[in-house]
């Protein structure tokens, strides 16, 4: 069975966040280490510390490469040295923001060799990325350009909902011109792929979300609609996506909720976060859609307030984990199937 396991690879995040507690949270879960062989990328001293956080055994299993990892083992790929007398919870510095990003790459780097089959990204603080000099809003930025990837988009799961979202982290004002035909086309088609591929929906139904007030009401409070989500559709339906709207806002997330849809596609952050958060709080994964390795992630971030306190719950990890593994499987099966759709969107 142990061989079966897929290898996944835990970035450890920003080591001052609630990551590292998180992680090693989850990796106590015998539910977790039914599913995969995780291995964390990130600082053996700080997982240490933030076992004694958690009330845990100290014990790590520091492994000089990812092959080396051990069933049931708290893994790690230790790849900094943080001095740990100077190293305190919660308190954010661009040194250690700097660190994160080099877990991400690694991350990343293993998961195009073929070296693990996932990667779970724990939390970083983006102010910290910027003062560090990336130009990169977050981890999907991140991972998009290091792959050289046309188009990602994150949908994110919960029990309740699905939302992917065609734009992310960019001003209010500069959405209307970052939405273009294609970009609102290439989300539709990720996440009827990711749904039937990764999900296993053999017929997913998809809602498009307008971006104006009552979805533009013909034209009324916007153009868009018109000239840019309808075409989109058009184009997607064209292609056997089975995919309606666009729908306006205050709608679209009761129906979906209620089962008549099983994705809806938004065109801005907070479109799809705020609602999302409302109906699915708490334990909400994000996945990235379009790479060519699968990622997944907890949906909140760093958490400093109440980092190294102890009662960070670690539940959105412990699922990230898992839903990676299930995604790892969903795939292999639609390989040998042969019958689910490759990414073309990307």
């Amino acid at each position: 069975m142990t061989a079966s396991l897929p290898l996944i690879a835990i970035t450890m995040g920003d080591p001052a966040g609630i990551g590292p507690e998180i992680v090693v949270k989850a990796l106590a879960r015998r539910e977790v280490h039914e599913t995969c062989i995780p291995v964390v990328l990130g600082d053996a001293g700080v997982l240490a510390k933030a076992r004694l956080v958690a009330g845990g055994p100290v014990a790590v299993n520091v492994v000089p490469t990812v092959e080396k990892a051990e069933a049931g083992a708290v893994n790690v790929v230790s790849y900094s040295s943080i001095n740990i007398d100077d190293f305190r919870f919660g308190e954010s510095r661009v040194d250690l923001g700097l660190i994160s990003t080099f877990y991400i790459v690694k991350a990343a780097e293993l998961a195009e060799a073929g070296r693990v089959q996932a990667i779970v990204t724990s939390p970083i603080n983006k102010a910290m990325l910027d003062q560090a000099g990336y130009a990169f809003s977050g981890h999907t930025e991140m991972l998009k350009d290091y792959t050289k990837t046309k188009h990602t988009a994150v949908m994110l799961v919960g029990d309740k909902l699905r939302v992917t979202r065609v734009t992310s982290h960019i001003p209010l004002k500069d959405i209307p011109c970052a939405l273009t035909e294609e970009r609102v086309y290439a989300a539709i088609r990720l996440t009827y792929e990711a749904l039937v591929r990764d999900l296993g929906i053999a017929e997913p139904r998809l809602a498009v979300c307008g971006l104006n007030p009552h979805a533009g009401q013909g034209g009324l409070f916007g153009e868009e609609e018109q000239t840019i989500l309808v075409p989109a559709l058009a184009r997607a339906k064209a292609e056997g996506v089975v995919a309606v709207g666009p729908y306006p806002a205050e709608k679209v997330f009761v129906r979906a909720r209620d089962g008549e849809f099983d994705a809806v596609v938004c065109m801005y952050h907070d479109q799809s976060l705020v609602p999302f958060r409302l109906i699915d709080p708490g334990f909400g994964v994000n996945i990235t859609l379009g790479l060519p390795f699968i990622r997944t992630s907890p949906d909140h971030g760093t958490a400093y307030s109440i980092a190294g306190k102890g009662y960070a719950s670690d539940g959105a990890m412990a699922r990230a984990i898992r839903l990676a593994a299930e995604l790892v499987a969903n795939r292999r099966q639609a390989t040998e199937a042969g019958g689910a759709p490759a990414p073309s969107a990307g």
